[in-house]
């Protein structure tokens, strides 16, 4: 392609957005996440994370900070696994007509 018909088709695209820049604070520690979410989600998201880890923290007090986070992603991904089987299973009734 010539270098003037890529100059007119990028002419038409947008610039990417610039990424989200949010600092949030995780069992104490302060983190820098980026992302194309906006910052509110992005700090909803750090914030249920804290919650999950302190919530662990508190049942097992004597686990160091690495295990917890081990512990709760684990849990995390089950959540994960569990709500998709049921996504699956839902839309494959849908697309079945509710036939079994």
């Amino acid at each position: 392609m010539a270098a003037t018909e890529k100059e007119s088709l990028n002419s038409h695209l947008e610039p990417a957005p610039e990424p989200t820049r949010v600092t949030v604070t995780i069992l104490g520690g302060r983190y820098q996440l980026k992302g194309s979410d906006p910052e509110d989600y992005l700090t909803s998201l750090a914030q249920r994370l804290d919650e999950r880890l302190t919530q662990a923290a508190e049942k097992y007090p004597n686990l160091p900070p690495s295990r917890l986070t081990m512990l709760v992603a684990l849990n995390l991904l089950d959540e994960l696994t569990k709500l998709q089987r049921e996504y699956d299973e839902l839309v494959r009734l849908i697309r079945d007509g509710g036939s079994g």
